[in-house]
């Protein structure tokens, strides 16, 4: 009986300390990590080019390659996250990467709403679903997306979807 006790007491110890200790910790780090990036990656889009493109001239790809470029620009060596890689179909984004070896993944739907480019239908793989709600990292992204929208001085009126290219229809 006591040993049963003693073991039931360290589970419940080693289950409060990922909650209250480490899975806030880790939460943090990524959190931080993801801000990071995509804060540089929003930094760097220049918004002359494409305050020059006339309204209604069609959409402007985006492609997986010029994507994957700006992700290795704004990753360092020593950082948790290596090896991103985002794969673009018609099916939606899907975002590989590993924590420290561990293999992870984050798939979503870029979809144009009131204006704003959002990402819908997030969904976690890996040790970062241990770590992070889809809906956390969902809000993450809307909110550089937005800061990309709001520095371009132009609305989000489509999102069209190809192999390795995403168009879109400004307003």
């Amino acid at each position: 009986m006591w040993v049963l006790l003693s073991l039931a007491l360290v589970l419940l110890v080693l289950v409060a300390g990922w909650f209250v200790g480490l899975r806030p910790y880790l939460h943090g780090l990524a959190q931080s990590q993801i801000d990071g990036v995509l804060s540089s990656a929003v930094d760097q889009i220049p918004p002359a080019p494409l305050s020059l493109i006339p309204f209604g001239q069609g959409p402007v790809p985006v492609t997986e390659t010029a994507i994957n470029n700006l992700i290795t620009l704004n990753t360092a060596p020593a950082d948790p996250v290596q090896q991103m890689h985002i794969t673009i179909t018609p099916g939606g984004l899907r975002l590989d990467f590993q924590v420290y070896g561990f293999a992870c993944t984050v798939t979503g739907i870029p979809q144009a709403r009131n204006g704003q480019l959002v990402i819908t239908n997030v969904t976690l793989g890996g040790v970062v679903a241990l770590i992070m709600s889809p809906d956390e990292l969902a809000a993450t992204l809307d909110a550089h997306l937005h800061d990309a929208v709001a520095k371009l001085n132009r609305s989000i009126a489509g999102v069209a979807l190809k192999n390795h290219e995403i168009d879109i229809e400004l307003r």
